[in-house]
């Protein structure tokens, strides 16, 4: 009942989605991150390539890596962005929630700049090349810099 009277009051005041809608969207996209997380962990264990959990001996460009450069953060990212959204219904949706997503995505974005540091003195060229060719992540523009 109070779902329906929310829509109603989100649609005349001109909001995008309803409550259920907003839900619904978090879960679609926490489903996403999901997929890019578990592809990740199966990549990583059908080809080998892991001396250690972060110390990667092969230079995937296939599959998800030829769309993104770093599939699994844009995985967590997901998660981090949506799972507060999600559990809103449950427990409430504060300015301390917005805080901690706005600092995991900071923190994340400054670690995929970190290793891409990191990937450009172990893979030289060909790694400046991936930069060029592919984005750091979906809807973030392609590298110029390519230091």
């Amino acid at each position: 009942m109070l779902s329906g009277k929310l829509h109603i009051i989100c649609s005349t005041t001109g909001n995008f989605l309803s409550r259920d809608g907003y839900l619904s969207l978090s879960l679609i996209l926490l489903a996403i991150g999901t997929v890019f997380l578990l592809w990740v962990e199966y990549a990583h264990r059908k080809r080998g390539g892991l001396k250690g959990s972060a110390d990667t001996i092969i230079f995937y460009r296939d599959g998800l890596y030829g769309i993104i450069r770093h599939p699994g953060v844009f995985g967590f990212m997901l998660w981090f962005i949506c799972l507060p959204i999600f559990l809103s219904v449950y427990v409430p949706f504060t300015f301390l929630s917005a805080v901690a997503i706005i600092i995991a995505i900071v923190y994340y974005y400054y670690m995929i700049s970190v290793e891409e540091k990191i990937n450009v003195q172990k893979w030289g060229d060909e790694y400046r090349a991936y930069m060029k060719d592919v984005p750091r992540l979906i809807g973030i523009p392609k590298s110029k810099k390519t230091e």
